[in-house]
């Protein structure tokens, strides 16, 4: 068991660990020098064509992906046990097949569509440009997402990180920086989605150069291997629907400005998630196990220790962007100071996220992964719903207050079926 005060303690007896949330740390710290960068040396409205191809290329790829990049993991895990890791690579050759066939199916779906489509819904003609370029990138982004778990399923968790954060965003840092002396923000985007295609191909390379014993494995069907993701790729897709279908949404009826504005402001409210998933990821196991041994008392002790610790890590920068919005958003350059109000609702609706201790994966690590999905599935409606009414009328706030609404229901919707069914309180207390 994990106590707080043993937190550190705990890190330095595991230094891979200790490592991978460090790179993980300045994975998220690059992001957001490259924000600060964008926002202060380019014209909001490229600002807001990246943030609109980054939003369909999230929704995009976790279709794309089929859940492949969870379910890796669990094959290997498998695979593992019986002693015969080698097979993975027969699973993962597959998985880049209908990965294949999938991204090629949807980019000739987005190519065939007509010009009105495009132009009716964003009330832009250069929106079909974007949507284009970005279907033409899901094939990289999938195959970058899916080497990353790859690697971390054979083990390499340091790398597996270090391609999460650091090589993923490098290239693109670059690229910007060059886009600045050349006067080029127009292709901010297109920078963007090059950097996954250099990500699919360094990656794939260290893949492909990995020796393996040829063994004899009994090979598993496609279709069996997309049974078993299928449940998380439903997952993936919620979750990042929650995080861009408001962007979206708000392109329709404003300009790349005010998308600019309201994706720094959920840029920055994504830190505390960061914080959330840390500290889940570190007792996941631990919880997973308790529940295994049904040691009751034990689970409660591990979900109080965790909801704490969750909740004095978090509460802090929630309270910064709470008190001093204005303040924050002034390092991005002054017009996005217009996002102040949307950054308190926002934060408003993490701070339910942080007194909810480990909502967010106590479901899936005690075998009811279905029944976070349909919480996430509701989540995603009442999303789209508010999206849908308030933005016409609220504009960047409208959508924060439909995504903060949506992130309190499914906090609040797990620890009221976590109580119910198993008597456990994931509330702080």
């Amino acid at each position: 068991m994990i106590k707080p005060r043993q937190f550190l303690p705990f890190l330095k007896q595991n230094t891979q660990g200790l490592l991978a949330l460090i790179l993980r740390g300045v994975g998220v710290a690059v992001l957001l020098g490259i924000s600060l960068f964008l926002t202060n040396f380019f014209d909001p409205k490229y600002v807001g064509e990246y943030e609109l191809v980054r939003s369909l290329l999230l929704i995009g790829g976790s279709l794309v992906v089929l859940g492949f990049d969870q379910a890796i993991l669990h094959h290997a895990g498998v695979l593992k046990a019986s002693q015969n890791l080698a097979g993975l690579r027969l699973i993962y050759r597959k998985m880049i097949f209908m990965i294949f066939l999938c991204s090629l199916l949807i980019m000739l779906l987005v190519f065939s569509l007509p010009e009105e489509v495009f132009t009716s819904f964003f009330e832009d003609v250069q929106a079909k440009r974007l949507v284009l370029f970005t279907s033409a990138g899901l094939f990289f982004y999938a195959v970058s997402a899916l080497n990353t778990e790859l690697f971390r399923a054979y083990g390499q968790i340091n790398r597996s990180e270090l391609f999460r954060g650091i090589v993923k965003y490098a290239p693109f840092l670059i690229g910007i920086i060059l886009l600045k002396v050349f006067r080029a923000g127009s292709y901010i985007y297109l920078v963007f989605l090059g950097s996954f295609v250099l990500l699919a191909v360094i990656s794939s390379l260290l893949v492909w150069k990995k020796k393996e014993k040829n063994t004899a494995v009994e090979p598993i069907k496609s279709l069996g291997i997309l049974k078993k993701s299928f449940p998380m790729a439903v997952s993936s897709l919620g979750f990042f629907l929650l995080l861009s279908i408001d962007i979206i949404i708000l392109k329709k009826y404003t300009d790349y400005a005010q998308v600019a504005y309201y994706a720094t402001a959920v840029k920055l409210v994504l830190i505390v998630s960061t914080v959330l998933n840390t500290i889940n990821a570190l007792f996941a196991t631990n919880l997973a196990h308790q529940y295994q041994l049904n040691d009751t008392s034990a689970l409660k002790a591990l979900l109080k220790r965790a909801s704490r610790l969750i909740f004095v890590l978090a509460l802090p920068p929630l309270l910064v962007l709470l008190i001093f919005p204005e303040f924050i958003l002034g390092f991005f350059g002054e017009s996005y100071t217009q996002a102040n109000n949307a950054l308190r609702i926002l934060a408003l609706g993490y701070l339910i996220s942080t007194i909810s201790g480990m909502a967010a994966i106590y479901l899936n690590m005690t075998g009811r992964a279905r029944q976070f999905q349909y919480i996430l599935l509701i989540a995603v409606g009442i999303n789209l719903i508010l999206n849908l009414i308030l933005i016409p009328i609220y504009g960047i706030e409208g959508a924060a207050i439909a995504s903060g609404v949506a992130i309190a229901f499914w906090n609040l919707a797990v620890i009221g079926f976590v109580a119910t069914k198993d008597k456990m309180k994931l509330i702080i207390r």
